[in-house]
């Protein structure tokens, strides 16, 4: 990402080549973002952010959110 430091974060990984085991079952921040530029009302993310956010438990907010990626979302 451009202009971030990111120092203690992960590095970027594919959603669908994510480890599930790696992910940490407990609170967490996380950054989910397309491999690509996104065009917004004010104009183009260059970076591909889709969401930003915190969970109690980072392992299944990121299942969730991978799960609806490919499809197969609980309502």
């Amino acid at each position: 990402m451009d202009n971030y430091d990111g120092a203690d974060w992960t590095d970027w990984m594919l959603l669908k080549e994510l480890d599930r085991a790696s992910i940490p079952d407990q609170p967490g921040v996380y950054m989910i973002a397309a491999h690509r530029r996104i065009h917004r009302a004010h104009g183009a993310d260059k970076q591909g952010i889709l969401d930003i956010g915190e969970s109690d438990n980072l392992k299944k907010r990121i299942a969730a959110f991978r799960a609806c990626s490919l499809g197969a979302c609980r309502t």
